[in-house]
């Protein structure tokens, strides 16, 4: 059995706006998972593999922990998660495109958050629904209870496996969100559970509080950077 974060940020995501968008790099990331007792953690910065690519040389260092590859995809029609790839997939493509790119690199495409709403603006929506996605996320820390609950509600209708992913952009929100997945310590292993359904997910939003400090973060790391 392995417990594992599919969903989280490192110092690679870069926002469009004021560049980078997270805090906390892949090292930072693993010790924090380690200490609340995951044994992996997918590392999935926005259109960039910079930060899973440094995650999985980390990861050598703890025994008996996998950090899985991915990236969370920029598509035309909104995020999509790539896991089990450690290529870039171009951005701006359509959804359909997206996620065939995502399997010819072997990745499993995961719609991310699609119901979320602010700050999120580029959630799936339906798409979720028109295309052949290999799972659903079903709780996402920055996305409301109704949303997620929405989301559970099409990949139930869909019969399609669920994911759940913190999302965080902070290393210390990590913990809060996981999957429980009936698999080895191996990416083809836990990719096939996921398509299995042999997985269980726990959590919920991470709160007021967290969306508090990350903001808080930034607007400090901003005012900084100009002084």
């Amino acid at each position: 059995m392995i417990k594992i974060d599919l969903h989280c940020h490192s110092i690679y995501s870069q926002h469009p706006l004021w560049g980078n968008e997270a805090f906390g790099t892949p090292r930072q990331m693993i010790k924090k998972a380690v200490a609340e007792g995951f044994n992996g953690l997918a590392i999935t910065d926005h259109d960039s593999v910079k930060g899973t690519l440094e995650g999985i040389k980390c990861a050598r260092n703890f025994k008996d922990f996998l950090l899985v590859p991915g990236t969370e995809v920029s598509s035309a029609g909104g995020h999509i998660l790539a896991i089990g790839i450690k290529e870039c997939v171009p951005k701006n493509l359509s959804v359909p495109e997206t996620i065939d790119k995502i399997h010819d690199l072997g990745g499993m495409a995961i719609a991310a958050h699609p119901y979320a709403g602010f700050p999120r603006f580029s959630s799936l929506k339906d798409a979720a629904k028109k295309y052949r996605f290999d799972a659903i996320e079903v709780i996402n820390g920055g996305a409301h209870v109704s949303q997620n609950r929405k989301a559970y509600r099409v990949a139930k209708e869909l019969d399609l496996p669920y994911t759940a992913g913190s999302d965080s952009h902070y290393w210390k929100d990590l913990g809060l969100i996981y999957n429980i997945i009936e698999s080895s310590l191996s990416v083809p292993s836990l990719l096939n559970a996921i398509k299995k359904k042999k997985i269980i997910v726990r959590g919920r939003p991470l709160g007021l509080y967290s969306r508090m400090r990350l903001g808080t973060k930034k607007v400090i790391r901003s005012l900084s950077s100009r002084i």
